[in-house]
């Protein structure tokens, strides 16, 4: 069986969702400490990492799907990352407060934002233009 590119990336995350969920179910710490830990280790790697994946992924979802697609999936993904995080609401409002007193946070987010605003300006163009 051959796999479509939106296939394989599908799989991954099914695959990579299934085995956190097993592991965190057996031991959250196993997944802390041999995984989350590891990979937040070099903010540098995972960025690069981000946009590697991020521009791929766009350019094969392009493909297939447009923009405003894209965007009304993120609108459920979104949805479902509220479902999930809703629970620590409390913990996650502390800290956001802690990151939002830091001087130099928007530095620190720029290249997030940057990304942010050209694909929403993007989605707000193919919309209304």
């Amino acid at each position: 069986m051959v796999m479509e590119t939106l296939e394989l990336f599908a799989l991954i995350i099914a695959l990579l969702t299934l085995v956190k969920i097993l592991v965190v179910l057996n031991n959250p710490m196993i997944w802390l400490n041999n995984v989350a830990k590891p990979v937040y280790k070099n903010p540098r790697t995972l960025m690069a990492a981000g946009l590697i994946f991020g521009a791929t992924s766009l350019y094969y979802l392009l493909q297939e799907i447009s923009i405003i697609q894209i965007f009304a999936v993120m609108f459920f993904v979104v949805s479902i990352f509220l479902i999930g995080v809703a629970p620590f609401s409390k913990e996650i409002s502390k800290f956001a407060e802690t990151l939002y007193k830091q001087k130099n946070i928007l530095r620190r987010a720029r290249v997030s934002m940057i990304i942010w605003i050209i694909l929403t300006l993007w989605v707000i163009s193919e919309i209304l233009f």
